[in-house]
């Protein structure tokens, strides 16, 4: 007599997919401040070492001009970028096997990120890198 209609969703069919959904996205949603806090630390370190990596090559580019140059600079800031920070450490040169005409300068960044009056000690997100240069004969 009566024909049943078969095609489509029922009500009931309905509300049970849209809870199934809402419990699967549960961990989804809780885990996005995570995610995200995770970028912002990769963008930093990123940042860190792109930095680091430039004033390095300054400096190297500084002793190869002038060995004789102090280099020592405390707790600069990046131009531009307030919230990073460096210093650049020099040792002023060793000579070798005593022989002054032959000497090596260690040429250390430190490079950290942090407000104003942080420093490398107690930054979360740092790096240090080092290089040595030696003296050029004309």
């Amino acid at each position: 007599m009566f024909k049943r209609n078969t095609k489509g969703f029922t009500l009931v069919e309905v509300l049970l997919a849209i809870s199934l959904l809402g419990i699967a996205l549960i961990p989804i949603v809780q885990a996005m401040p995570s995610i995200y806090r995770v970028n912002r630390e990769m963008i930093i370190e990123n940042r860190i070492s792109f930095y680091a990596q430039d004033q390095l090559e300054a400096a190297k580019s500084g002793v190869i001009a002038d060995f004789d140059t102090d280099l020592n600079q405390p707790s600069q800031t990046v131009s531009g970028e307030t919230d990073y920070k460096y210093n650049v450490i020099d040792n002023l040169g060793t000579s070798i096997d005593g022989d002054a005409s032959k000497e090596i300068k260690k040429i250390t960044i430190q490079m950290w990120y942090g407000g104003a009056g942080s420093t490398y000690a107690g930054a979360k997100n740092k790096i240090e890198l080092e290089t040595e240069v030696s003296k050029r004969l004309s």
